[in-house]
């Protein structure tokens, strides 16, 4: 599972950037360079990650999805499906503008909701050992205090991002998104209850499904902390390949930084620890969503094939391209980030195919 997660974009990159909107002097740029390439190899580092993967993974499970789908249509010019104006599409650029959209956004974010960051700084500060940056004589209890308040810190923005889409957005046009989000479902990685909100879903469903969701977290978890622990490894040596070169300002490091990426060939090793972690990770999601489609009714399920039939043309080119994308990696060794690299990193499940008349098959 080599795409990376939303949270590493828009709340890491973008938190430095919020923090460092003014390009430093020249002698000090290369010193602040090195020490970001130097943590990015650190067990902190390993810390943050896991960090990100829970939070990203929570986010979604708790329904907070909403901006993966709108996104997609904002940056394939799908909004006209929605019918937004221009000042919903203004409120919403930080979804897909560039950096300095989500930086004011952020920054915007941290005044609204200044005492609720600076607790959550103090639990940063209060996590860490002072002598000992880089957690090698750390205690379990103390890493996972560190680990908390990382996540507390990428949840503010999250659910800040989440926030702005669910005021933004009419009653209607959220519905339509959770159409999309249905739609997508193949590409979206781990569902949620509220993605099966058009189907018109009873209380006692609701319910059901949440009952599924909570008693299969437990299998999740430590999946998701396996696959960042792994995505650590191979973040260490693309930083490690960075150690010692120069860059004349932060712009030119980030795309140095890109490329390394796309160069980066993993080892034999690496590959198969992927290839499992996919392969376990596409049992999971199939199982998860076999169980939440066995609570649907057939007029359910008929409703839901129809959506799915009624799939947009930009929707149907995003799920081909991001198709080719597997295929074409699956034949190469080399790694390369795809427009779309903020989607989860759950792989395409295969379980959409027809069968009884056109139906979601249902497992026993």
């Amino acid at each position: 599972m080599k795409t990376f997660p939303l949270t590493t974009p828009l709340c890491v990159a973008l938190l430095f950037a919020a923090a460092s909107t003014q390009e430093p002097l020249a002698e000090r740029l290369q010193q602040l360079i090195e020490n970001e390439i130097q943590s990015m190899q650190t067990p902190e580092r390993r810390l943050r990650v896991e960090a990100e993967g829970l939070t990203s993974f929570y986010s979604t499970w708790n329904g907070q999805g909403t901006w993966l789908p709108l996104r997609v249509m904002l940056r394939t010019g799908g909004e006209t499906e929605l019918g937004l104006t221009d000042e919903q599409k203004q409120r919403l650029s930080f979804l897909y503008k560039d950096n300095e959209m989500g930086v004011e956004f952020l920054r915007k974010m941290h005044q609204e909701q200044a005492p609720e960051l600076m607790r959550v700084i103090e639990m940063q500060q209060a996590a860490r050992i002072p002598d000992d940056p880089h957690f090698e004589r750390a205690t379990e209890e103390q890493k996972n205090a560190y680990r908390e308040a990382d996540m507390a810190m990428n949840t503010l923005a999250l659910s800040a991002m989440q926030g702005a889409v669910v005021e933004t957005l009419t009653p209607e046009q959220m519905l339509q998104v959770r159409k999309l989000e249905m739609q997508l479902m193949p590409a979206m990685g781990i569902p949620f209850p509220s993605m099966f909100d058009p189907l018109g879903l009873t209380e006692e469903q609701k319910k059901e499904m949440e009952k599924i969701t909570d008693a299969m977290k437990a299998e999740f978890e430590p999946l998701i902390m396996e696959t960042a622990a792994h995505k650590a490894e191979w973040i260490a040596a693309v930083f490690g390949s960075l150690q010692g070169k120069t860059f004349a300002s932060y712009d030119e490091y980030q795309k140095n930084s890109m490329e390394m990426f796309r160069q980066y060939v993993p080892s034999e090793a690496s590959r198969k620890k992927s290839a499992d972690l996919q392969e376990r990770g596409t049992k999971l999601v199939t199982l998860l969503q076999n169980r939440l489609m066995n609570v649907l009714t057939d007029e359910q399920l008929d409703k839901m094939q129809k959506i799915m039939d009624e799939m947009p043309e930009f929707a149907k080119q995003m799920l081909a391209q991001s198709k080719a994308r597997q295929e074409e990696q699956k034949k190469s060794q080399t790694y390369t980030p795809s427009p779309d690299s903020w989607r989860p990193g759950m792989p395409m499940p295969v379980q959409f195919k027809e069968e009884r008349k056109g139906r979601f098959p249902r497992v026993e």
